[in-house]
């Protein structure tokens, strides 16, 4: 490998693979994955020019990175400034995002290896190959491109919803129950990323079901609520883990679409902002969306906002 990127990128694909897999849960600050990187330094297109750091005590993959990427700093400015770089170990602190001096390399004969006389060989047949990769689940770059292909996603968006297997299946549970692909992949993707992100917040910690987040999907779908409302709703129940239509019911968030509520609105916007109806009127086109901001700021985001355009087009004479 040739930088931090490909060796972070390595690594990112082989954690989800075991997770796919079962094999562990790959939580490297529990230890359940571990990472020691050796790095060294070359002219590029040449040979290297000093030796192999090892580097231990990187507790993520995102340290990994971090740790390489000061090692090469730190072996290329020695380096051009005429030292030499010595075959050590190293250690990685976080904490101040560098790594520090360990014990020098030992060479292999300091290691005394020698034969464990009581671990026998393992030999592993064809037919228990064959019968281990018929058993294996769907892997992530498999489900990645039936993603792209069966449900129309981009590339990124499929790799990011099957880089964690549980947002895969939580994704697809979703997906089952509301024919929208598209639609679910934004709503977990924008909103519900950000509030778990926010909230330090696992799959397993999640209390929004795939049923719950569907069904305020379709409260959108039916108008019962806008999609600026949706983004209230769903923190709510991200906090509270109630279903979108309790939330809806409870605080009042139905969408307005009553015409003659919505004209009243309006007409009172338009006479406490006369200089940008004047200016709309005047060619500046901008001033609309500014004036659609206000109908939606005296209605608290309730307005149903397509009915909004079209009736504040009507009233201003456009």
């Amino acid at each position: 490998m040739r930088s931090s990127g490909e060796a972070f990128e390595y690594l990112t694909r082989l954690k989800t693979l075991l997770e796919y897999l079962g094999v562990s849960d790959c939580n490297m600050e529990e230890g359940s994955m571990r990472c020691e990187a050796n790095v060294d330094v070359r002219p590029k297109g040449g040979e290297r020019v000093g030796g192999v750091v090892e580097i231990k005590n990187v507790g993520s993959i995102t340290g990994v990175r971090r740790a390489i990427d000061y090692e090469f700093e730190r072996q290329r400015d020695l380096v051009e400034s005429g030292g030499t770089v010595e075959r050590e170990t190293r250690r990685w602190n976080d904490d101040k995002q560098r790594t520090t001096l360990m014990r020098t390399k030992e060479e292999v004969h300091d290691y005394r290896y020698f034969p464990e006389p009581d671990l026998v060989p393992v030999v592993i047949t064809d037919e228990q190959i064959e019968r281990i990769r018929a058993s294996l689940p769907e892997l992530p770059l498999a489900r990645q491109l039936r993603y792209i292909t069966v449900y129309g996603l981009s590339e990124y968006d499929a790799g990011v919803l099957t880089m964690q297997q549980a947002a895969a299946e939580f994704y697809e549970a979703c997906t089952a129950l509301y024919d929208k692909p598209k639609v679910v992949c934004n709503w977990i993707m924008g909103e519900l990323f950000r509030l778990m992100k926010e909230r330090r917040l696992g799959f397993d910690a999640l209390t929004v079901t795939p049923e719950s987040l569907v069904g305020m999907i379709k409260l959108m779908d039916s108008g019962t609520i806008s999609g600026t409302i949706g983004k209230i709703v769903i923190e709510e129940m991200v906090a509270t883990g109630r279903p979108a239509e309790a939330i809806v019911a409870e605080k009042g968030l139905v969408q307005i679409s009553d015409v003659g509520e919505l004209q009243q609105i309006i007409g009172t916007v338009l006479e406490q902002h006369s200089k940008p109806v004047a200016d709309y009127r005047g060619g500046n086109e901008r001033t609309f969306g500014f004036l659609v901001g206000q109908v939606m700021k005296a209605t608290k985001g309730k307005a149903n906002p397509k009915l909004v355009n079209e009736l504040l087009h009507k009233m201003l004479g456009t």
